[in-house]
């Protein structure tokens, strides 16, 4: 008896799905969203289109779909990342670069950007976008609570150095989609670990943003 005779509809459905998710990241990481038709996905995946949309109505449900798959991954891989950290399985500058090949991978940035700009035209994938930012914004601070807890930081002073990590990284990868120099990627890591080390140190840094940053919503407030 052969391996897909033994498989069940629902596990091959699974893996149908799978398929078809992945060929979606890739194809709008490579060609863009306006590109990605889903022909194109069903022939990258290896299924037909009818396949396709028997498991999906249409281009915009696969999509959304396959993203919340990538967030939430992305999401997954911090928090494992951080642990390590902590656990004392990599240096500060080990875990800066795993967060670089794990969470924030050319697709990953690539996509996201896709996808925001698209939201301004697409109102179900607006909803997705604005829910999948918050619950990733939200995990950075349960990343930062893992990541600091030895620490003396308070919960403000340790969600804004998480969100000076990703912020960099997020940037440092959009660079690197620009002008692809591995050289330059590495010392500029470096020096995102540095200003991290930095930030952590100087508590005194941290202590005047939270406290400027409280200011500003004071006189927004009022």
């Amino acid at each position: 008896m052969t391996d897909a005779k033994r498989l069940t509809q629902e596990q091959r459905s699974a893996i149908t799905s799978r398929k078809l998710r992945k060929a979606t990241i890739e194809l709008i990481s490579e060609i863009g969203l306006a590109n990605t038709t889903t022909v194109n996905i069903a022939k990258r995946a290896g299924v037909t289109r009818g396949a396709l949309m028997h498991h999906y109505r249409d281009k915009t449900e696969l999509v959304i779909d396959a993203t919340r798959e990538m967030w939430d991954t992305s999401i997954a891989s911090t928090r494992g990342i951080c642990r390590r950290y902590v656990d004392g399985e990599v240096d500060l500058e080990g875990f800066v670069d795993a967060l670089w090949e794990r969470s924030f991978t050319e697709n990953y940035v690539s996509v996201t950007m896709d996808m925001i700009i698209a939201a301004r035209a697409e109102e179900r994938i607006l909803l997705h976008v604005d829910a999948s930012v918050e619950k990733l914004f939200e995990s950075y601070d349960e990343a930062a609570e893992i990541l600091f807890a030895a620490g003396n930081l308070s919960k403000e002073k340790r969600g804004l150095a998480m969100n000076m990590l990703t912020s960099l990284l997020r940037g440092l990868r959009i660079q690197n989609m620009m002008r692809n120099d591995p050289q330059v990627a590495v010392a500029l890591r470096q020096m995102v670990t540095l200003i991290l080390k930095g930030a952590l140190d100087l508590e005194g840094v941290l202590d005047r943003v939270v406290a400027e940053d409280a200011t500003r919503t004071s006189e927004n407030d009022a």
